[in-house]
């Protein structure tokens, strides 16, 4: 069992994921008492998950979740586990999930993650309020990777409440992502800008369609925020 692990191991080492897949799944039949299985089940999920077989990968990492293994992966088996019933519209399954992890490693380094997920989940549902309170909880966790998406989803939500100087304020921190063509920043920018016009200032939306502009890749809306800039500069003067 042990030599089959590392050839299993030394394909996906080298790139070839289909031999390694092949080696894994081979493993599971014929080492079923091994002490490697549940690292190669895992192994074999994730894969699965990566190819976009949500229900078989589901399987296993719930099979993983029953077995006896390391802290570390049972717990990267539960969270992937909620991510596999995201995928398959099991949402109620995959907030219970969600929350299941979060009674079991609270504040670990998926909290962010886990914050977000039950955010999206809570924001698409109409619970806008209890969004706002997961990306809140998500932004006091994280280490930057969500920083400009959370800013965003705040400034939507705000925006679904009728808030409106809360979400300028928040898509305006959505917008200092250090990556201007950052695809999430610009939507906050387009959002911004719309926002301004709609309040009457028509000097900070022309700001904002600029930045488009000069920031944006689609030359549909490169040329829509040129056409706006021009037109509310005729409102200015």
């Amino acid at each position: 069992d042990h030599a089959h692990f590392l050839m299993a191991d030394a394909y996906s080492r080298s790139g070839s994921d289909a031999d390694a897949q092949v080696a894994y799944e081979q493993f599971l039949m014929f080492f079923p008492e091994s002490e490697f299985r549940s690292t190669v089940r895992f192994r074999v999920a994730s894969m699965r998950f990566d190819g976009g077989d949500y229900m078989r990968a589901a399987v296993d990492f719930s099979t993983v979740i029953e077995e006896e293994t390391s802290p570390e992966i049972a717990a990267a088996s539960l969270f992937n586990l909620a991510m596999c019933r995201r995928m398959l519209g099991q949402t109620s399954d995959a907030f219970d999930t969600l929350e299941r992890y979060r009674s079991l490693y609270p504040g670990d380094e998926r909290a962010t993650d886990v914050a977000y997920q039950l955010g999206d989940i809570h924001e698409n549902a109409g619970r806008t309020e209890a969004a706002i309170d997961e990306y809140e909880t998500a932004l006091a966790s994280d280490n930057g990777d969500l920083t400009a998406e959370l800013h965003y989803r705040l400034g939507t939500c705000h925006e679904t409440l009728g808030v409106e100087s809360g979400a300028v304020a928040a898509y305006k921190k959505a917008i200092d992502a250090k990556d201007k063509t950052d695809p999430v920043r610009l939507s906050a920018v387009a959002r911004c800008a719309a926002l301004y016009e709609k309040k009457g200032e028509y000097k900070s939306a022309i700001a904002a369609y600029r930045d488009l502009v000069e920031n944006a890749e689609d030359p549909e809306l490169i040329v829509a925020a040129k056409a706006r800039v021009e037109q509310l500069e005729a409102v200015v003067k």
